[in-house]
């Protein structure tokens, strides 16, 4: 109980020397550069078009010919080839460190 007392005071304490409210993210260099980063990466993730195969994979398999149970089959094939992609993107990244990543797409 006296370690969560102290703890209690410490982040009141944080908190009164930071700014807060929703536009304190943008005072903030370093929050400021995180809202980017965060705004960039959707905007990417939404232009590669990999969003459109998923929502219209139903559409894309009737085209290919493929009716009934085979789009199903297609699409559970599809989502754990992307859930392993996605995995390796995020093990390659925690691997080199997010700061190189950062640093060699992202120049300042």
């Amino acid at each position: 109980m006296l370690t969560q007392g102290i703890l209690t005071k410490k982040h009141t304490g944080f908190e009164a020397k930071n700014p807060t409210g929703s536009l304190s993210i943008f005072r903030i260099q370093a929050c400021r550069k995180r809202v980017f980063l965060s705004c960039l990466i959707q905007y990417v993730a939404n232009a590669t078009g990999a969003l459109v195969i998923s929502y219209c994979s139903a559409i894309i398999c009737t085209i290919l010919g493929l009716t009934g149970y085979l789009q199903l089959l297609m699409y559970s094939v599809y989502m754990p080839i992307e859930a392993l992609d996605r995995l390796f993107s995020m093990l390659t990244i925690e691997r080199t460190g997010r700061r190189f990543v950062c640093r060699r797409f992202f120049p300042a």
